[in-house]
């Protein structure tokens, strides 16, 4: 008998989903299972951000009424327009150099590429895997990417939105 196997990162996208549509439910509000795990995927299960966006969406729907996936971009640009100026300002701060290869990484966001690829590089006109080396040195210590174990993520994830659409 074949059966199928559910990754462990979809059960717990299911399990998230689950809670929410019980938790509108019980106060008298519903929310579309769309909505739910496309905010799952945005936000990478990260759950500051999951309560952050379904508290958005919560507080858009009146009791008795329904939230859908239509709203999935409003409540994004919401969160994002939040903290516009807070993102202003640290973009500024940034060398040339570290623009540019941020704005490649926000380019490919939520995929993790790998930032010193000839592929990489050439796609976004970078000059060459040292300067991106360089480049990502200088935001792992300004606290914009986080290096662990040799994987560059970013710190904040409404930051590589809010770069998405610079």
């Amino acid at each position: 008998m074949w059966t199928k196997t559910i990754s462990v990162t979809e059960r717990k996208k299911g399990v998230y989903v689950n809670f929410c549509q019980q938790l509108f439910h019980k106060y008298g509000k519903s929310v579309s299972p769309a909505l739910v795990e496309r905010l799952y995927e945005c936000f990478q299960g990260i759950t500051w951000y999951l309560q952050l966006s379904m508290n958005e969406a919560f507080t858009m729907v009146e009791r008795g009424g329904h939230v859908g996936e239509e709203v999935y971009g409003q409540i994004l640009n919401h969160l994002v327009d939040s903290k516009r100026f807070t993102f202003e300002d640290r973009y500024a701060s940034l060398t040339e150099k570290q623009k540019m290869v941020l704005l490649a990484i926000a380019s490919e966001f939520p995929n993790q590429p790998t930032l010193t690829s000839q592929e990489f590089i050439s796609t976004y006109g970078l000059k060459t895997a040292s300067s991106v080396q360089t480049a990502v040195k200088g935001l792992v210590e300004k606290g914009i990417l986080t290096d662990s174990h040799g994987v560059r993520r970013p710190t904040d994830l409404l930051f590589m939105l809010w770069l998405k659409d610079f």
